[in-house]
């Protein structure tokens, strides 16, 4: 497991302007490396030096449109990380080392399902949806190898992209079934399908869909057919709610291979 965690660099750091370090380890090395076993009290005595620069927004930025292939970001530097990667396709581990403010009790309630909290175990009365629980900090050794691992399972079970993420319900020889999340704005590619058929059926939100040369709006409780060979695309058109549907695929083969892309948002055709 590749584990990256972002920690302030306290080399490089003024109090105007804080760096920001990235360690990358594997995780059976963990329990024998003190550098990330100190991570913890570094960001302790550098927390209320926190304030971050317009430099430090862009390296951080450039980090996570590169993050692809990490498997866990163990995030020790506050809000930042959040603001600038609201629909994470990679998890990422927040410890709090104070108890949150408001907005960050909002975020930690927020839909999307890449994010996860901790804190050490002087911070107590938190919860929320993606909370899993203290660290005391003389049993780091045994405690965040567990962690990282739970956080690792809990995202294998969904395939994160660009515009939401998936979640398969049912994987059979002659039929296959999603669960299919799309954030606010966002759209799937322009796409056709050879060897299979789909029923959407949306569950909540609007959408606007792509059937060759339609378009088709749908409400909850709605649903369309994509027949076989016809070009098709989903779109959330709203600014703030998410939608979902289930997908319902039925014909000889089911892989992502079998992904024919006319257009695209994010350069995949």
């Amino acid at each position: 497991m590749k584990i990256t965690i972002l920690v302030p660099d306290t080399k490089s750091q003024t109090v105007s302007s804080p760096l920001y370090k990235f360690g990358s380890r594997l995780l059976k090395d963990l329990k024998d490396t003190p550098y990330d076993l100190s991570l913890y009290s570094i960001a302790i005595e550098n927390l209320n030096h926190m304030t971050v620069s317009s430099t430090t927004l862009k390296d951080l930025y450039e980090f996570f449109s590169r993050a692809e292939g990490i498997d866990v970001v163990h995030n020790l530097i506050g809000l930042p990380p959040l603001y600038l990667v609201p629909n994470p396709v990679i998890p990422i581990l927040t410890t709090l080392f104070k108890p949150p403010n408001e907005e960050m009790t909002s975020l930690m309630h927020s839909p999307p399902p890449q994010f996860f909290f901790s804190s050490i175990d002087t911070v107590t009365g938190i919860e929320g949806t993606n909370y899993l629980g203290t660290i005391t900090p003389s049993k780091i050794p045994d405690q965040i190898p567990p962690l990282y691992e739970k956080i690792n399972a809990l995202a294998r079970r969904e395939d994160h992209r660009p515009w939401g993420y998936y979640v398969v319900l049912a994987d059979e020889a002659d039929h296959k079934v999603k669960r299919i999340v799309v954030w606010p704005r966002k759209r799937l590619s322009l796409q056709r399908h050879h060897r299979r058929s789909e029923h959407w059926h949306l569950i909540r939100g609007k959408a606007i869909v792509t059937l060759d040369d339609k378009q088709i709006l749908l409400e909850a409780g709605e649903s369309v057919d994509i027949p076989k060979g016809a070009a098709h695309r989903i779109q959330n058109p709203e600014p703030e709610e998410h939608l979902a549907f289930i997908e319902v695929q039925r014909g000889d083969y089911f892989g992502e291979d079998d992904i024919e892309r006319l257009e695209d948002d994010y350069g995949r055709t």
